[in-house]
């Protein structure tokens, strides 16, 4: 991956490690280091929140 995080901050690695950003906190870094990673990969962000997943149990009668 091209981007590490120490603490708070997020490097990018080109060359040695330059500075990307700061957080407020480790798991804002966390988020900020994984959606850099999936930006990397291809992933286009839109600012949606992502939709919940549905239960796979569709209703009916319990039996035992």
């Amino acid at each position: 991956m091209p981007y590490m995080r120490k603490g708070r901050t997020v490097y990018k690695k080109v060359n040695g490690l330059k500075k990307k950003g700061t957080s407020k906190s480790v798991k804002k870094a966390k988020a900020y280091k994984r959606t850099l990673d999936a930006v990397h990969h291809g992933f286009k962000p839109t600012g949606k929140k992502a939709q919940p997943k549905g239960s796979a149990w569709k209703g009916g009668k319990k039996t035992r």
